[in-house]
């Protein structure tokens, strides 16, 4: 089956005004594969009981005094030995027998539909494109376009499983998560929201949404689709500044229902826009700069958005990743990316019915105009409120540390933990997100540090006395053995042998049969080792794409990075009204931190060669 999508770029419907952008059209043509089927994947298995409380205790160790931490011990090992742990255990082990992933609706809850937090900081993703070469609005319109037929594209490779099979090592990954990028929809709810995946929707989501000033308009896609034009509206439009519903996610809860009218006048309600397959925001004269922030704050309507076109060449996304991982969105950015670089774009005229783009009005109560009003100012409040940092590091790249024989993944999370050690004089729980895609619709895990290596590393690499007694070669090793044992553990995480998902699934199992809270997640080591001073994220993208999301708790630092054959590029979140967290002063000391490190090792193999 050939299916064809449109996008002439040069004219528009809006109404009853036809506008133009560029000479030519843009059509997508995807020649289906239905055939075509992933290879099949492993259930996600449950780990032994022995496994998780022998890692609790090893992470523990660090992080607690001799007294403190026998008395963990003592308690792991109760819990190890009791009753109440193999029922559950024998229970955990039935809901995996009879489920795909016994983990990962659980997982959802916890980390995303359950909460209670602004979804705009605490839940959404913030991507930048690198910028265009543009800076009027024929250049926005121009590079809106573009963007829109490549996300179609893409989008149809997915729907017809065309995308290939990602792998780690040998490993086939899932690709489920990329099904759910487009059309899905959070329904905001008291107590724990809905979600709705697009994927599921029949038939299939066949509109784009574009937001210019407040103002929606609906575009079909189909046989044809006819991309909004904005530069001849007329002054009456670009200059009227409509109640916005889009804010609302910045409000703890959703407390109000929208009516909405179609072009005959109709009232539709508002479960009716669900089927939308994405927002796209052209921001009216608004710039976005550099800063990932920009693409969350460049305008308070355009939060929930997908897209955000600037005037000023910036451009990016907001991704709330209930649905998937934003990996899955940073790739959908990387093949957009080189969609407009290789700017291969179907210059024949679009063929096929042209469907009118149609505004969508809301029909607001006043006492909903209230609610969305002090939404406006929370949203507000959150951006000014946050300190981002975006951070290339150019003295060396991935390339130098693979050639001294270390995981960079694991020589990046020490540096970050010694900068951590270097600021404060304490110990930080990391918490650096793992995936768990070798399992059928597996979403992720947690990779831990301190390890008992890490910290006497940390230690040691800090305090000048030691450092100055303790041979290099002797500093060089302990490095190595510390990056050995993380990367050691990130194997077993991505294996289905990590602590953190087993222990949640422990106590979500117990909630369920009305059984007690385990025991050992009520110990005061347990609450410092979720009580994390930094939340990371590797995000390896082809091209230049800096991520950043928000910090979890207001002492929190929040950290993407993507390390690159030469540079590794980081983006630092936290907040301005903790005093005690910076984010330009985290990347000042994480950089000295990376040539320290990088110093050690030349420093012993220099040493090496000289006995040579």
């Amino acid at each position: 089956m050939l299916r064809t999508v449109c996008l002439p770029a040069r004219e528009c419907l809006t109404g009853n005004k036809i506008t133009q952008l560029f000479n030519r059209n843009l059509k997508v043509a995807v020649t289906s594969a239905n055939d075509i089927t992933y290879g099949t994947l492993p259930k996600y298995p449950v780990p032994t009981l022995h496994n998780t409380v022998t890692k609790f205790m090893a992470f523990a160790r660090p992080l607690q005094n001799d007294v403190e931490y026998s008395e963990t011990v003592a308690i792991a090992n109760g819990f190890l030995h009791s009753e109440e742990a193999n029922q559950l255990q024998t229970l955990l082990e039935d809901r995996a027998h009879k489920m795909d992933n016994w983990l990962t609706q659980w997982w959802i809850d916890d980390a995303y539909l359950c909460k209670r937090t602004p979804l705009p900081f605490y839940s959404s993703r913030a991507l930048l494109f690198p910028k265009f070469n543009y800076s009027d609005l024929d250049g926005q319109l121009e590079i809106a376009a573009k963007i829109i037929q490549s996300s179609l594209k893409y989008y149809i490779k997915i729907i017809t499983n065309e995308l290939r099979q990602e792998k780690f090592g040998n490993s086939l990954l899932c690709m489920n998560q990329f099904r759910k990028i487009f059309g899905t929809t959070r329904i905001a709810s008291s107590q724990k929201d809905d979600i709705f995946y697009g994927i599921d929707r029949k038939p299939q989501p066949k509109h784009i949404v574009i937001l210019r000033n407040g103002h929606r308009y609906v575009i079909v896609h189909n046989i044809a689709i006819h991309y909004c034009k904005q530069s001849r509206y007329s002054s009456d439009l670009r200059d009227t500044q409509g109640n916005s519903s889009s804010t609302l996610g910045s409000n703890d809860k959703l407390i109000f229902r929208l009516s909405v009218f179609d072009a005959n006048g109709k009232v539709l309600s508002i479960e009716q826009l669900i089927n939308e397959m994405k927002m796209h925001v052209i921001p009216n004269s608004v710039q976005c700069n550099q800063n990932p922030i920009g693409i969350i704050s460049t305008d308070e309507r355009s939060v929930w958005a997908d897209y955000i076109v600037g005037i000023d060449g910036y451009c990016g996304m907001t991704y709330e990743q209930t649905a998937s991982e934003v990996l899955s969105a940073a790739a959908l950015m990387d093949f957009v990316c080189d969609e407009i670089r290789n700017d291969n774009f179907d210059c024949d005229d679009a063929t096929g019915s042209i469907e009118p783009t149609v505004p969508v009005h809301f029909s607001i109560s006043d006492n909903d105009k209230e609610h969305i009003m002090q939404s406006k100012i929370n949203i507000d409040k959150i951006i000014f409120d946050t300190d981002i940092k975006v951070f290339k590091f150019d003295h060396f790249g991935k390339d130098f540390i693979k050639k001294c024989g270390i995981s960079p993944d694991s020589f990046i999370q020490i540096a970050m933990q010694v900068a951590y050690y270097r600021i404060y004089g304490k110990q930080a729980c990391i918490s650096e997100t793992a995936t768990l895609r070798k399992f059928k619709d597996g979403r992720t895990d947690v990779i831990r540090l301190p390890n008992f290596h890490s910290a006497m590393f940390t230690v040691d690499v800090t305090e000048s006395e030691d450092s100055e007694r303790i041979p290099t070669a002797m500093m060089a090793s302990m490095l190595r053995v510390a990056a050995q044992q993380h990367k050691k553990y990130s194997l077993e995480v991505m294996n289905g042998k990590g602590m953190d998902g087993h222990l949640l699934g422990l106590k979500m199992i117990a909630e369920e049969y009305g059984k007690p809270i385990p025991i050992i997640l009520e110990t005061k080591a347990y609450q410092k080792m979720t009580n994390f001073a930094l939340l990371t994220s590797p995000i390896a993208t082809r091209h230049s794409i800096p991520v950043i999301f928000g910090p979890s708790a207001t002492n929190c630092y929040s950290i993407c990075y993507n390390p690159r054959s030469d540079q590794l590029h980081f983006t630092i979140c936290t907040l301005h009204s903790c005093k005690e967290t910076c984010s330009s002063r985290f990347a000042e000391e994480l950089e000295n931190v990376l040539i320290d490190m990088r110093t050690i090792i030349i420093k012993e193999e220099e040493k090496e060669k000289a006995k040579m």
